[in-house]
């Protein structure tokens, strides 16, 4: 018997994110789902050229699965009005790679065929809840990638590797204090609560305050006043990576930063913190593999994993991290991880110390992760992942 043909899948890279991370994930995806078998059309937009033109292509065609990441392209309408994602054929998937009231202006569209992936489980239910006319909503993390040159342990530098960007935390505190007299105050209120307790994400803190105050307002008008509040994430997310770097500089643990903007922050002066510039996305994976332990810090996530996570795990480096609930569940510390307690920096010191110190440790942990990325987290077993979720939502 022949076998059917399958529909493409259409993958978009409509915003670009840090590092032009998102052209990157679109194109390890594109790899994944052709092994799989499915035809795959990728487009990456240059939003500096005719972007109708761009799109004109894949108007009327049918596809598997449509998606993108962090989508400009709810909100994109036709000539004569129409929404453009309406005259495709499937359905289409914003992956969010952020908390999504970062994206509300994009959720609230109301597509006919509009689905929702997020990084973290209290997203996902965040988005069922704030935005009910989305058709399904899953959880599924990121993938990453392993080096082309492949680092023996005994090379690797002895040393705390941090990639991302940074925006100094007081300098984002100052922009609240801008802002108006209501929203300036919740914003404060909120940062006070979170660091009290940082596990509690900010919704909860919200609607905590909301009850403490006596005041009742709509889903629709919390899901406004939340994506008013993205100082509250800025600022904390900043923060704790900050206090996570000075807590192992002060101790004289070395650490390297990779990323836009940290010759702002003071350390830069001790012995025991350098300083690497941004590189495009595609090239981390090979600096990841040459240091024997990865920090990551999460953007507060407190049910999900950030693929600095799995970038580590993937390229036989320690993956020291925040733990929460879905690490917790899916990870075993000290076999194929490292977990510190949310807002507890001081452990990070004593952690680290051990691993540098520890070479048979840092190699069982480091040999056990890779082997746990192989079997759950490579590309390749993400797009399996969201072929086999979108298929139990189509049922």
């Amino acid at each position: 018997m022949k076998k059917e043909k399958k529909k493409p899948v259409l993958l978009f890279a409509s915003r670009e994110i840090c590092y032009y991370s998102a052209d990157f994930f679109m194109n390890q995806m594109a790899d994944a789902f052709e092994q799989m078998g499915y035809p795959v059309e990728l487009c990456i937009l240059n939003l500096d050229r005719d972007v109708d033109r761009q799109l004109a292509p894949y108007v009327g065609k049918s596809y598997t699965a449509i998606l993108d990441i962090n989508s400009l392209l709810p909100r994109a309408v036709t000539d004569d009005g129409a929404l453009y994602l309406d005259g495709l054929d499937g359905p289409f998937y914003n992956y969010l790679v952020d908390h999504p009231f970062y994206h509300h202006p994009g959720l609230v569209v109301p597509l006919k065929n509009y689905h929702v992936i997020c990084l973290d489980e209290n997203h996902v239910r965040y988005t069922k809840k704030y935005y009910p006319q989305i058709k399904s909503v899953f959880f599924l993390p990121l993938g990453a990638t392993k080096a082309p040159l492949p680092i023996p342990m005994e090379k690797k530098k002895e040393s705390v590797l941090f990639i991302g960007t940074y925006n100094c935390a007081a300098e984002v505190y100052r922009e609240i204090a801008d802002l108006p007299e209501a929203l300036r105050r919740d914003d404060k209120e909120l940062i006070e609560r979170m660091l009290a307790e940082p596990s509690l994400p900010q919704e909860e803190a919200f609607a905590q305050l909301l009850e403490e105050r006596g005041e009742q307002i709509s889903d629709t008008e919390f899901a406004v006043r939340m994506n008013r509040m993205y100082h509250v994430d800025r600022y904390l997310r900043n923060y704790y990576r900050e206090e996570a770097i000075r807590t192992l500089v002060k101790h004289r643990i070395p650490v390297t930063v990779q990323g836009n903007n940290w010759e702002q922050l003071k350390e830069q002066e001790s012995r025991y913190f350098q300083i690497q510039p941004p590189v495009d996305f595609s090239m981390t994976f090979q600096k990841i593999a040459e240091y024997e332990i990865v920090l990551n810090v999460s953007p507060l996530f407190q049910a999900g994993a950030h693929d600095r996570i799995f970038a580590a795990m993937a390229n036989g480096s320690v993956c020291l991290t925040d733990r929460n609930v879905y690490m917790d569940k899916n990870f075993k510390d000290g076999e194929n991880i490292v977990l510190f307690s949310p807002g507890h920096f001081e452990e990070l010191p004593y952690l680290a110390e051990e691993l540098l110190e520890n070479k048979q440790k840092r190699e069982g942990i480091a040999a056990n992760a890779e082997e746990e990325f192989d079997k759950k987290h490579s590309w390749q077993k993400r797009a399996e992942q969201f072929i086999d979720l979108m298929e139990k939502e189509q049922l």
